[in-house]
């Protein structure tokens, strides 16, 4: 290591007139403000079109956890929702309004983030402005960051973690490696996506053969304190023993459909287990056909000019080029870690045009790197043609402005908002009935209106759609603890039918307490064999009550 604390052989991109990227946490702290500067415009940008309340589906259930905590669906999110439940503190709007707000913050925080990885990189000032906006604006990551959903945060581990890689491949101070490594850990408890980069940092790390033993110790203890922060987050909402945990509310009453028994989840760690492998989605990952993988690959490509302009994609195609003429290895690490999220998404047999936003976010850092690459050329063309010779400060001003300019560019046109006059983003065909997204008040009305007509003590049956909207309603709102709802069909698209073990609970309650309210919101075959259906209430859903026997 040199006397200036670089690792030698990794020279970084530094125009003339900049300070040494050798000292970037200068740079970081000159240039906080110009960070800052970012996430409040993002943040500006966000909250007049934020979801107002109560959400549908994942984000119902969000939403709901963050007050009572306790496992979401698969991978579990523990920290995410921890952060969530310290958000719901904020003191505007009612619950789920401040979880909606905790995506437009945390997308600001990954907005801003991109200013200082992208000045690490290029030693420039105004130029990363430029990638912040360009990810802040993108529609699909705008869309996350109006909603209770985990991705803006997902995004925001990412920049740290590159950003630490960063920081500590151009200083040499472990302390950067440690913390990108923790910060990796800690994602486990947010989107376990965010680790598909670990191959690609740990080869990252072993390329910098100097000091090799420290630095790998340095990453491998980084990465057990943050899984281990991660594990004492599982450990929390585990004692919150919410009861509408997805344990309670899915998997056990379904548990016959992965072949679990009741004392299978019976164990902390195998609760911990079974939420990150999630086992009962596990073949999604594998079902998909070679020709479904290629023609969303397809998709991909031609939803990329909807996400950045054309100008910028071909900025970011000139900064892998740039990037790995000047730092090789950290264009190996953003390449793979860009690689591996595609791949896996590709690949994935489900809703993944928001998993996409993992590509996008390597997408703003590159087209940074691009960008400062044409600065230079502007210079040297000025240069060249015997003009005045302009300063490095001066160019990059102007190409920060003009590529800002053009990233703003396509919202000036009524086609990137949709009928609400939110960012329109694009949606796969076959996702487009899975994403609906319920932006007005009338959604929360709704649920109270339908859960006003029911016992105090009924048990519903329903679908992922409005389940932990009932939940929030009955239990947080109203305090109604003696209602409980479930899922129907844990595969209602490719499987809708009713588990062995969830109608040998209905069964179970209808011997061991006939007078209890059970409902259904459609005529269930299974059960319609057993005992009488009888049409209820109607409202949001129209419901059926589980009758008598038939004889």
């Amino acid at each position: 290591m040199s006397d200036t604390g670089q690792i030698p052989n990794d020279p970084p991109s530094i125009a003339p007139e900049q300070p040494p990227a050798s000292q970037p946490t200068l740079l970081l702290a000159r240039d906080g403000w110009t960070a800052l500067g970012v996430g409040l415009v993002a943040l500006v940008a966000y909250v007049p079109l934020l979801a107002p309340g109560l959400l549908r589906a994942d984000m119902g259930e969000l939403q709901t956890l963050a007050v009572t905590l306790g496992y979401a669906h698969p991978t579990g999110y523990p920290v995410y929702l921890l952060v969530a439940k310290a958000a719901t503190a904020i003191p505007v709007g009612d619950v789920p309004y401040r979880v909606n707000l905790l995506s437009a913050l945390m997308g600001a925080v990954a907005a801003a983030l991109v200013v200082p990885l992208g000045t690490v990189l290029t030693g420039r000032r105004w130029i990363p402005i430029a990638g912040g906006l360009a990810l802040a604006f993108s529609p699909t990551f705008w869309s996350q960051a109006i909603i209770a959903e985990v991705y803006t945060t997902a995004a925001a581990c990412t920049v740290l973690v590159l950003l630490g890689l960063a920081l500590w491949q151009q200083t040499g101070r472990l302390r950067w490696l440690f913390a990108g490594a923790c910060v990796g850990g800690v994602s486990l408890g947010i989107h376990t996506t965010v680790a598909f980069m670990a191959p690609a940092a740990v080869l990252f790390v072993l390329l910098h053969r100097r000091r090799w033993k420290a630095n790998l110790a340095a990453a491998v203890a980084g990465a057990a304190t943050g899984a281990a922060i991660t594990l004492a987050a599982f450990y929390v909402i585990d004692r919150a023993d919410s009861p509408c945990s997805y344990f309670r509310t899915v998997i056990n009453p379904s548990r016959s459909e992965w072949n679990l028994e009741l004392d299978d989840t019976d164990d902390f760690l195998e609760r911990v287990w079974l939420s990150i492998t999630a086992p009962q989605f596990q073949g999604k990952l594998t079902s998909q056909p070679l020709k479904r993988t290629a023609e969303k690959a397809q998709q991909y490509l031609e939803n990329l000019p909807r996400e950045f302009p054309p100008l910028w994609l071909a900025a970011a195609v000139a900064g892998v080029w740039r990037l790995l003429r000047q730092n090789a290895k950290m264009s190996l690490l953003l390449t793979l870690t860009y690689l591996a999220h595609l791949v896996y998404d590709l690949q994935f047999d489900g809703i993944v045009h928001v998993m996409y936003i993992s590509t996008y976010v390597l997408f703003a850092v590159f087209g940074t790197v691009g960008l400062a690459w044409a600065s230079d050329g502007c210079r040297r063309l000025a240069a060249g043609r015997g003009k005045r010779r302009w300063s490095a400060a001066a160019c990059d001003g102007a190409c920060a402005i003009a590529a800002v300019a053009v990233v703003v560019w396509p919202m000036l046109f009524a086609a990137a908002w949709d009928r609400e006059h939110r960012r329109a983003y694009w949606v796969p065909p076959e996702e487009l009935d899975s994403v609906g997204v319920e932006y007005s008040t009338g959604y929360h009305r709704d649920v109270r209106e339908l859960l006003g007509k029911l016992e105090d003590d009924a048990v519903v049956f329903t679908g992922w759609c409005h389940l932990y909207p009932y939940y929030y309603v009955a239990l947080v709102e109203q305090g109604r603890t003696g209602m409980e709802f479930y899922i129907d069909y844990v595969d209602g698209f490719n499987h809708p039918e009713l588990a062995d073990s969830a109608v040998q609970f209905v069964r179970h309650i209808k011997q061991t307490t006939p007078e209890r309210p059970i409902y259904f919101t459609h005529i269930v075959r299974r059960i319609a064999e057993l005992y009488e259906f009888e049409p209820a209430h109607e409202g949001l859903e129209r419901l059926y009550r589980v009758g008598k026997p038939i004889e």
